[in-house]
């Protein structure tokens, strides 16, 4: 399988789902008016997207940075109306550093886990929030050991709801490793579909 296929696979595939979620909105809100007030909503939500994650490697000899891109998948609780706890996964296929003249340094394919606090602004159709997280992150380099370092996560993002249920979400958030990783800061950017049960 060549990279571009292993890479184009996911991303189709949420690009897929995240397509649907305007007709599915429209069907679950047709559904709801049948049913009528099903009373008060699930605390629980659950979000899938995609992410480009832009390197902000602190290592002088290296003068190209490739962004790379991955999927995001998390699922949360409503602890309080201003207090959400979540669970994340970040997977990017490839960060690639090259050299000035483009001959390539290095490969890394991330896996970063987190534990999030979100504390939202807004708790009606558009909820805009910051995020801290502390996790784990691993690191599978083409040239050398993998590597597992904690990690610190902080940020910011938003959900719009098309329905009580069904709606959007956009992130930016800086993600800071420590230890062996502690130069292979980046940027992850987030787009998907969340879903409150």
């Amino acid at each position: 399988m060549t990279r571009v296929a292993r890479i184009l696979g996911p991303v189709a595939l949420i690009a897929a789902v995240i397509a649907l979620v305007p007709a599915a909105a429209l069907a679950a809100e047709d559904d709801e008016e049948k049913k009528g007030d099903g009373g008060p909503l699930s605390k629980v939500y659950a979000q899938l997207g995609m992410i480009a994650g832009i390197p902000a490697f602190d290592i002088p000899s290296i003068q190209g940075q490739q962004t790379g891109y991955g999927m995001d998948v998390r699922a949360g609780y409503k602890v309080l109306t201003h207090l959400w706890l979540e669970g994340q996964w970040q997977w990017i296929n490839r960060y690639e550093t090259t050299t000035g003249f483009g001959t390539q340094l290095n490969v890394m394919r991330t896996n970063t886990f987190t534990g999030n606090f979100k504390v939202p602004a807004f708790t009606g159709p558009i909820q805009v929030y910051g995020l801290l997280g502390f996790g784990l992150q691993n690191a599978a380099l083409k040239h050398g050991d993998d590597k597992t370092e904690w990690a610190m996560r902080v940020g910011g993002g938003g959900n719009f709801f098309f329905t009580d249920h069904i709606g959007i979400y956009g992130e930016v958030t800086y993600l800071k490793p420590f230890g062996a990783l502690a130069d292979f800061g980046t940027v992850p950017i987030a787009f998907g579909a969340v879903y409150q049960f």
